[in-house]
């Protein structure tokens, strides 16, 4: 008979798992290496990322899964390109405060800003843009679930296309 430990050992698991298939690593790997670049607590890194601590220390422990909003997700990629940006070393205190300063205030989108990079006529985006926007942002697990959601539901064959393209 399995124990309530082993069940909650395995659903944790199976939810880094998932992280893994998702973000390409568990987000506890991701987020403890933009902590230690940035010598931030797990408190002000919730506050870039726009996310409470207690959500934070869910998504580290796998108790949660995913991140709920899009743009946490997308500020912790760009904590990371900053970073990456920077040298392998944590950075300087006035960097770090800096750059995280500069995330935790952006409120654009990457598609808001391929909009305002090519005007206000979202029609001037095209399919090479957003393939290349998917790439840049979205990891292959990710890439491959929505893709996988929208046959399996017969829905937007277009969306469906560029996903497919994203992967190739």
């Amino acid at each position: 008979m399995t124990t309530d430990a082993e069940k909650d050992a395995t659903t944790l698991e199976e939810n880094r798992r998932r992280q893994r298939e998702l973000y390409g690593r568990p987000l506890q790997d991701r987020l403890r290496a933009l902590m230690a670049l940035y010598s931030i607590s797990q408190r002000r890194l919730a506050e870039v990322l726009g996310v409470s601590a207690p959500m934070l220390s869910q998504l580290m422990s796998a108790r949660r899964v995913k991140m709920g909003n899009p743009r946490s997700h997308e500020r912790m990629i760009a904590l990371e390109q900053r970073a990456a940006a920077q040298g392998p070393a944590p950075l300087s205190p006035e960097t770090a405060a800096a750059i995280t300063a500069e995330i935790a205030a952006e409120e654009l989108s990457d598609t808001t800003g391929l909009r305002v990079l090519h005007g206000a006529d979202a029609t001037s985006l095209t399919a090479e843009d957003l393939v290349q926007a998917l790439r840049a942002h979205v990891g292959a697990g990710e890439l491959r679930a929505a893709r996988d959601a929208l046959r399996s539901a017969e829905l937007s064959p277009t969306l469906r296309a560029l996903l497919e393209q994203a992967l190739d």
